[in-house]
């Protein structure tokens, strides 16, 4: 199966990282700075024990996510109604594709910049994704619309709190929207681009008999039309949508300790949670653990993915054994992806228990003698590859910048780091996001590749000359034109010889 090439990707990565850490000393960061400590090693039997226990306790919950998102869309085309919905959306569109397109960019990306609900967004894409194939596009554009689109908006983050907020209270800025206007040309370049490439795709495309639309799966397009009422699928669709982005919305930060009285959802929460009737806290008790809106995790999110499945299959009466059906289905279909998910999260833990990176780090750090934005790129890309999660990546690697780099403007650290660590995700198979996609509709890793790398360039050139003007530095935009050059000379000097070479041979 294609699914199996980005499996063996990862498990390739997995091993690669183990042997490193027997080649590379561990790093250590102290009040001298970082420093080169002694080998550090994963044994053989830590390897097998690190998806096994912490990959369970810490990191399973993010397969089980896919998983939900699964058994919702089974249980969904067990409904009758789902595919009534799609059509009735594509019947729209007709003529005018390009505009659901774009509009699901936009939404897409302008969402994951303000609430920070990359993942939990995910839930939505496999609706999303349907639509867009059967409005006549390959799976290339569909991933790229709805994923490549949650990670542009991460890289023009203004006020997610999983992107932006995360960045700037590792560095310690007290203002959590610091350097909007940058991360706001970012975001509205890099949607203007995703929506620029797909209409040069369009004209352009080849048939990729890979990316082709397989219409003998039910998820992508629908299952059986019949007469049954879409509303109730749109209304609990709606709900859960809102649901979603209220809960993910840092309220908290966003109204501030002080204006804590206009936080209606704390109050609300507290009012609820406290409610009594003869002494019994009823509602505490009915929910039971339940969180605030504005931190919900993602564990809180796949119940709110359960809760969903349960109230269409109750709306649509459907039969608990076409529910289970419909359900084990989903669940089969994602299977694959919430175990090469659960897998990327071991690269996490290696890296963690095994802090060979700060020793890499410390040896780009020493290339200059200050900060240099082409060091700094490296750095935020190699650690973005082994912190495969962004709250990490916030947590570990970003803190560190400002004692290494002193001086230097925490606000443009920021900016230039996440840029950067959200660009990166759009390319590397660690990319937890991206993974989603390419699995989910069984696209490799090295066709999305083959596919993306033009676009990749310009967003690089974008972020090089937004950074450039944040930093006041040129050596990224040098470095954008020394890698154009060569490549404009390898491509008309170097290729045609080798190829003509190469016809040389088989003849």
């Amino acid at each position: 199966m294609k699914k199996n090439i980005n499996l063996r990707i990862i498990v390739g990565l997995i091993i690669s990282l183990a042997l490193l850490t027997w080649l590379v000393p561990a790093g250590r960061f102290d009040m001298a700075g970082l420093a080169v400590d002694q080998l550090n090693p994963v044994g053989f039997w830590g390897l097998l024990s690190y998806p096994l226990m912490e990959g369970v306790q810490y990191f399973l919950i993010y397969g089980i996510f896919a998983l939900a998102i699964g058994g919702l869309y089974g249980v969904i085309n067990k409904t009758g109604a789902y595919k009534n919905l799609l059509d009735t959306i594509v019947k729209k569109f007709k003529k005018k594709e390009i505009w659901f397109v774009a509009g699901t960019v936009v939404v897409m990306a302008g969402l994951s910049a303000t609430t920070g609900a990359t993942l939990p967004l995910l839930v939505f894409v496999p609706f999303l994704v349907s639509i867009i194939l059967l409005l006549g596009y390959d799976k290339l554009v569909a991933i790229l619309a709805t994923v490549g689109a949650l990670l542009v908006g991460s890289i023009g983050a203004i006020y997610g709190f999983t992107n932006a907020v995360f960045f700037r209270q590792a560095l310690q800025i007290e203002n959590v929207t610091a350097g909007w206007p940058y991360a706001l040309a970012l975001l509205v370049g890099g949607v203007a681009l995703i929506i620029w490439y797909v209409v040069c795709y369009e004209k352009k495309k080849k048939s990729v008999k890979k990316a082709e639309l397989d219409k003998t799966d039910t998820l992508f397009y629908g299952g059986k039309k019949t007469k049954k009422p879409v509303w109730p699928l749109v209304t609990v669709f709606a709900t859960t949508f809102v649901i979603t982005i209220l809960s993910t919305i840092s309220w908290v930060t966003l109204f501030g300790e002080r204006n804590a009285e206009l936080n209606i959802f704390q109050n609300a929460y507290e009012w609820l949670m406290t409610y009594e009737i003869a002494g019994f806290t009823l509602f505490a008790n009915i929910f039971g653990r339940m969180s605030v809106f504005g931190e919900w995790t993602i564990t809180d999110i796949t119940a709110l993915v359960l809760v969903a499945t349960l109230v269409i299959g109750l709306l649509y009466r459907v039969k608990l054994k076409d529910m289970y059906e419909g359900f084990v289905e989903g669940v089969n279909k994602l299977a694959g992806t919430a175990f090469i998910i659960w897998l990327i999260y071991t690269i996490l833990i290696i890296t963690v228990y095994h802090p060979f990176f700060l020793t890499i780090m410390t040896g780009l750090v020493n290339i200059t003698s200050g900060f240099n934005p082409i060091t700094f790129s490296v750095i935020t890309t190699v650690a973005t590859v082994l912190h495969v999660d962004t709250e990490y990546f916030a947590n570990i690697v970003v803190p560190v910048l400002p004692m290494v780099y002193e001086g230097i403007n925490t606000t443009h650290l920021a900016v230039f780091a996440q840029s950067i660590h959200s660009f990166v995700l759009l390319l590397v198979p660690t990319s937890v996001v991206l993974i989603f996609g390419l699995t989910y509709l069984d696209v490799p890793y090295t066709t999305w590749m083959k596919f993306i790398w033009k676009f990749a360039a310009a967003l690089f050139v974008l972020i090089a000359i937004v950074i450039s003007i944040l930093t006041s530095t040129y050596s990224m935009l040098i470095f954008v034109l020394v890698l154009a050059i060569i490549c404009v000379v390898c491509k008309k000097f170097i290729c045609p010889k080798l190829n003509f070479k190469n016809k040389k041979k088989k003849k």
